[in-house]
Order: structure tokens, then sequence, then C-alpha cells
């Protein structure tokens, strides 16, 4: 139950009641109307079987306590750890991720190439790397679909002219098949604590900010049961483009089903 008090000032307050149950007073009815909206998904979902939450094996979750301290020790306002660090930590939780090459001159990233792709004619990512660079693609730190050790060779020249000592490396990575890009993640909010975040990835990331946290008091909670990864993923993101997960799309695009999504 909710109550309208259209006079009062605060957005919401408690009113108290005689059986000693609180009643919220909102000062407008949208917002009491999406109260009670999430109250009853709330309840819808309270009233569901929990699921169960798939065993974890091989984790190392002590080696990658080690590796956020070690980066803490020398960073300790905190920042962004270097892809490196990066794919240590997601392997210590066995999370898979396309193979990879660390290069600090043109030499060795072609060469490194030669490991990445089967042949000359595998294509390649190269992305240029300093310490605090986030949004490559805006500074045009990356060079992307790079056919044999030439235009390897080129494309790291390239990165070292334009940035010059600031860059301290690339990572070079095989080309992944085309798709949507999603985002997966965890943010520390100050009421729910911990949250999974589910959204567009790649440059819409920051650029649309659809992003839909999953806080205990949605329909998807936390731990993450084999029944809620069932549940649409794109459930309260309010962009449509990660359609992919959808029968309609998944027919529209080979290759990319909700399966996949779920297990990743």
């Amino acid at each position: 139950m909710a109550a309208v008090l259209l006079d009062q000032e605060a957005p919401v307050r408690l009113l108290a009641s005689a059986d000693d149950h609180p009643v919220l007073a909102y000062s407008e009815p949208q917002s009491a109307a999406r109260a009670l909206v999430h109250a009853a998904r709330y309840a819808r979902w309270r009233a569901e079987p929990p699921g169960s939450v798939p065993p974890l094996s091989g984790m190392d979750p002590a080696g990658a306590t080690a590796i956020v301290e070690e980066f803490l020790t020398r960073h300790p306002d905190g920042g962004w750890p270097d892809p490196r660090a990066c794919a240590a930590l997601l392997d210590r939780y066995r999370i898979p991720q396309l193979p990879w090459a660390w290069a600090e001159d043109e030499d060795t990233a072609v060469a490194a190439t030669r490991h990445l792709v089967a042949d000359e004619r595998g294509r390649v990512a190269v992305k240029a790397y300093w310490p605090g660079l986030v949004h490559k693609s805006d500074l045009g730190a990356l060079r992307l679909d790079l056919e044999g050790p030439d235009q390897v060779r080129h494309a790291y020249r390239d990165l070292r002219e334009r940035f010059g000592d600031r860059m301290t490396g690339a990572l070079l990575q095989p080309m992944a098949r085309r798709g949507v890009e999603l985002f997966a993640g965890v943010a520390q909010d100050e009421v729910f604590g911990p949250l999974v975040l589910f959204g567009l990835g790649g440059t819409a990331t920051e650029l649309l900010a659809d992003h839909a946290p999953a806080p205990p008091a949605t329909p998807r909670p936390r731990p993450l049961s084999a029944a809620t990864a069932r549940r649409p993923a794109v459930a309260g993101l309010s962009t449509p483009v990660p359609c992919a997960v959808t029968p309609a799309a998944a027919r529209s695009r080979p290759g990319m089903r909700s399966g996949g999504v779920r297990r990743g």
C-alpha cells in the first residue's frame, strides 16, 4: 500500500500507523505507481523457485586477490590495470578470452601475429596502451582487420609515431567474429552493495549508458542462479539494439544465441 499526499514537500516519507506498519507517502502519483510496480515484481520473484547456483570449479580467488592487492599497492587511489593484469585476473576465474600477445616494438608485434592466427590471411587487431587509456577508439589508438606482417608492422609504427613515448606497448588479438557487443560486470553500490550489470558493450557502453543493474530487489537477484540466467538478458534495457538474444535476431544473425549470453 502507498499513499499520495500532493501537499507534502518531501518526495517520499514514512507515515506512522496504528498497527506499527508504516505507510510510504509520495508527493507524486507517478512515484507511487512506480514503487508499487517494483513491489509487485519483487513479490513475484519471491514466489518463484530459487533455482540453483551452478558449481564453479578451478577458480583461484586467492590468486585474483593477490593481483588486485599488488595493483593497489602500486596505485593506492585505484585505477585501470594494464591488459596483462586484466588477462591474468580473468584467468584466475577461468573467464574465456581471445588469445592475446603484448608487444613493445614492431618486430615483437609481427612475431606475435604468427602465433595468434593460423596463416597470414588471418586478421588481427593492434590496440595501443598507456596507463589511463580507456576509450581507444575515441583517440584513434587501435587498428583493426590487419592482414599479414606488413600491415601489422605499419600499424604498430603508425601508433608509435602518433603517441610517442606515452605509448608503453600494444595488445594484439585475432579479430573476433562480427556480432553485437555486450557488457557484463560488477559495480559496488552504496545502498545495495555489489550489483551485476548487463548492457550494450563496445563504443555504445558510454555513448548510450544502457545498463541494467541486478540488485536483490529486482527480478534478477544475486547470486545468479541457472533460473535467473534463463530470463531475457535484456529485460530492463531501454535500447533495443542487443536484440541478438531474441529468436528473431538469432535467425538474422547466424551463430548468435541467447545460450551464449547466459554462459558468458
